[in-house]
Order: structure tokens, then sequence, then C-alpha cells
């Protein structure tokens, strides 16, 4: 099994290291409670609007979009009306919304509040209790847009450990935070010999995945099958040698290197909720002005299947977890890309989902708390995807921009009624104010 390569280091007084008892800590008070502000709401638009204009700067795009914007409404009537004929029978069928309903609030939520159609869907916002609040909801595309404009605003040293997963691992054992060990680099973006060196492979089950992709891309699960060999998700096996120059040839196609560590193996409480793939928790910190980070959104993920990540716009199970306990909530899978359809036990295995608590779960959140200190607090926001294993918490990599589907979709609060957009707005007006 692959595992932590330290213990975190005790500098922090508020900190205190994993027990096999599970060392008492008091869990911070729920941060989706916060009452809803659609003021700050409001200004969060302006400053996705703005953003996008910064970013295209030529006169041709601003004369295009300016008449785009006059012809909104039009628009907006013909994306509601195709979303309806994709999706909207199905939800009639399923919720007892009618098309008519559909098209109407499609308009609204495009024209009123920025939101495309597939977030409609996405979000549940034909359910009267979603609705009441589709003002609040953060579209995925206005938060990646000032999320990574606003990261150019961060000095280099901060936001290295989101550019490149190398340095994320590098990052993390300067700190002593447990993280994947990798156990071979393959770099064939130059056309380097990836069996060179007498590099051997161990005799377990391995994971690979580019260096500096996202959202599970690449990502592959290869099974130790005894005698030197190891099986893919195609039932082929091959030897060490073979695997090496089968990785070099990814690498070279995608040009990125190719990292390749042990598989990691979920803790055995949490072993029927998934075939075989690693489980990870997405934990969203958030330091606001004036207070220390803390975590306001967790949601566990579960891969279907065969799948070697978990990632939930590829058809992976999420379930939002309450973050002062650790426990599961109703969960969703994400069928077709954009409708999340509610499961009660998982795809693969048939077990509950709902109301399972996570282990080490104290331990996790004062491992992103301590974690998003040590990043420092020029970053507002940081999604860390947590791996919960025998021997502990593990962090896997580190997005600086979580996902707001996956912040929003499975437990129906939306971030604008959470602090997140209030802190977030506070931030730009300080990064952008030059």
């Amino acid at each position: 099994m692959g595992g932590r390569v330290a213990a975190i280091p005790n500098t922090d007084p508020a900190y205190t290291p994993p027990s096999a008892a599970g060392g008492a800590l008091r869990a911070p008070s729920r941060g989706t409670t916060a009452a809803p502000n659609e003021q700050e709401m409001a200004q969060w638009r302006r400053w996705a609007r703005w953003a996008r204009w910064r970013t295209h700067p030529t006169l041709r795009w601003k004369v295009k979009h300016s008449l785009l914007d006059v012809t909104l409404p039009v628009r907006a009537a013909v994306g509601a009306y195709r979303a309806v004929r994709q999706y909207g029978s199905d939800v009639a069928r399923r919720f007892g919304v009618s098309r008519l309903h559909q098209l109407a609030q499609l308009w609204r939520a495009r024209v009123w509040y920025g939101l495309e159609g597939a977030s409609y869907y996405r979000f549940q916002l034909y359910r009267p209790e979603r609705w009441r609040q589709a003002g609040l909801f953060v579209e995925v595309h206005d938060s990646e847009l000032l999320l990574r404009r606003f990261l150019g605003t961060v000095p280099k040293e901060s936001r290295r450990i989101f550019v490149d997963k190398r340095q994320f691992a590098a990052w993390c054992a300067e700190r002593g935070l447990p993280a994947p060990r990798t156990v071979v680099e393959v770099d064939a973006t130059q056309g380097a010999d990836a069996t060179a060196a007498g590099v051997r492979l161990p005799p377990k089950d391995l994971f690979s995945k580019p260096a500096n992709f996202s959202s599970g891309r690449g990502a592959r699960w290869w099974r130790y099958a005894g005698d030197g060999r190891y099986v893919g998700d195609d039932g082929r096996a091959r030897s060490g040698e073979e695997l090496l120059r089968e990785l070099a040839a990814l690498s070279a196609e995608a040009q990125r290197p190719i990292l390749v560590q042990e598989h990691l193996r979920n803790h055995r409480s949490l072993a029927p909720l998934t075939a075989g793939g690693l489980c990870t928790v997405r934990m969203v910190t958030l330091w606001e002005r004036g207070r220390e980070p803390r975590l306001l959104i967790a949601v566990y993920r579960m891969p279907v299947g065969s799948a070697p990540a978990d990632n939930f716009d590829r058809g992976g199970v999420a379930a939002p977890v309450d973050v002062s306990t650790g426990t599961l909530g109703k969960a969703l899978q994400q069928h077709p890309a954009t409708i999340a359809v509610p499961v009660e036990r998982h795809p693969s295995t048939g077990e509950l989902i709902e109301g399972r608590k996570l282990p080490w779960w104290p331990e996790a959140v004062r491992l992103v708390v301590y974690a998003h200190t040590a990043a420092g607090s020029a970053i507002p926001t940081i999604g860390w995807d947590v791996a919960l294993l025998e021997d502990g918490p593990l962090l896997v990599e580190a997005n600086n921009v979580p996902c707001s589907n996956l912040s929003q979709t499975p437990s129906g609060v939306p971030l604008g009624g959470t602090p997140f957009v209030a802190c977030l707005n506070a931030h730009f007006r300080e990064g952008f104010a030059g």
C-alpha cells in the first residue's frame, strides 16, 4: 500500500498528530449557514463580466459581445428551448415539473442570473427549494475565469502547488505533509528512453497520471498480476519494460511527464464504497480577512466500476459531507453529463452511502486547515483532494479553482449562500485594485 511520507510537523499549537484513537478536535462550525447575500452575488457577476472584458481586450470582441448582450433575451429563449428538448421530458417524468415551467425558469435563470441551461439542470433548479435560491448559485465558467485570473496576482511561490503535481509533492515534502510518493517519472516529451538507467517498477498495483493534467484526465490503474506483469484496463498483461514503453508513448502523445505511484488503498471501512479505485474527499478551505482558515465544504467522491479516478463530472458518485461530523449525506451520480441522478447505493457494490461516517475526519479537517495556513493567506480558497487511508489522511493534490459544480450540486447549497462569495469579492477588490 502506498502511504504517507511523513507525519505532519507539530509546529502549530492547534495541531495534534493522528492517533489510533483518532484524537479530539472541535470541528469548525458549518459554513453553509450564512445568510444569503444578493448584493454580494451581484458584485460577483460584475467581477465576472469585468474579467471577461479584460481577458478579451480587442475592439472587435467588445463590439460583438455588446451586441450579444442586447440580444440576450432572444438567445436565452432559444437556449431554453434546446435545453428543454434535451432534458425536459426526463425532468417532467421524474419530478413532475412541466416542460413549459422549465422553459420559463431556464429563461429567467439565464437573463437574471447568468446561469446556462446545463447549470439549471445540473443544480436541479427545477426543484422548488433550490429555485428559491437560484440567484445564489455560482456559474462554473465565472468561478474558473475569476479564480484563474486572480491567481496571477498571487506570488509565484504561493501558487506553485497548483501548477504541477511534482511541485505539489515537493511542497508537501518540504513541510512534512503526507502526500503520495512517486516511484518513477516517465518523461518522453524530449524523446528520452523510458527504460534507460535501469528503471524497475515495484511488484505492486500502480497508478499513473500526467504531471500537469486535471480532472483525472490520463489517469491509469495498473494491477499487479505477479511474475513482474501488470494488467491495464484493457485486460492485457504486460511486463514492466513493456509498461514503461507504453507510458513513454502516453507521455510523448500528451507532451507531459507521467508520474507513476503506488496505487493507494482506501481505509477498510470505506472499501465497500468502491470497486477498488481510490476515493477522495474534496475539502474546500476558505481564508477570510481577519480570520483563520477553515473548512467550508466537503464532498466525498467515489469511482464507479473500473474507473481509476473518482471525478464526479465523469460518471463518479459524490455525496456531501457534514463538516462537523464527517457523515455522508444523500449521494448523486452525474448521468448524463449535466443531469445528476440520486443514488441510494453505490452502483458497483450495492452498499448504502448515506449516513456512513468517514474515518480520520477530525485529523483530515486539521490537515487541510494546517496546509492552507502553510500555503499563505494570499490564496483565499483551496480545494484539497484528501485520501483517507488505513494509517490516516493524505493530501493527493490542491486546486486553486475548487469546482463550483462539485461544491454545489451534491448538497444543493449555493456558494452564494455561504461566506465564499463575499470572501472572494473582498480579495478581488484588493487583488485587482491596481
